[in-house]
């Protein structure tokens, strides 16, 4: 019987998943109206919060009898599947709010392309402790 429910929990937790992330544009938009700081702490707490919530959650639903030997308990399950509803949608935010502050940070920035440089060392033929830097270089 658990492994019913928790198939039918998952299918669940993955269609909202999907749809959440058909509606990725609204919550870019979204977050880039907040300031960095208010993404930062948005971000936090729903990906650390998040997890808190679903482990308290199903610590309370298992000491107060929700779960039994053959499965969860007619009142437990669909506890259990809106513990995990708020689990997905905590993490999906927090991480847009992550992902958003980054990708501004990414475009903002306006450096030069890098140059490569040769270490020091590699100029001549050997690495610091007197072998050969590159297995090729034997000669």
């Amino acid at each position: 019987m658990i492994w019913m429910q928790a198939c039918v929990c998952f299918l669940v937790w993955i269609g909202y998943g999907v749809w959440m992330r058909s509606r990725n544009e609204l919550l870019r938009r979204r977050f880039q109206g907040m300031s960095r700081r208010a993404r930062t702490l948005y971000g936090s707490i729903g990906l650390i919060g998040g997890v808190i919530v679903l482990m308290a959650g199903l610590a309370l639903v298992a000491t107060t009898g929700g779960l039994e030997k053959d499965g969860l308990t007619l009142w437990a399950w669909p506890l259990v599947a809106l513990l995990g509803l708020g689990f997905v949608h905590m993490q999906v935010m927090g991480a847009a709010a992550l992902i958003t502050q980054v990708q501004e940070e990414e475009t903002l920035r306006r450096r030069p392309t890098s140059e490569h440089q040769q270490p020091s060392g590699s100029q001549m033929g050997g690495s610091a402790l007197g072998g050969p830097q590159d297995p090729r270089e034997t000669s």
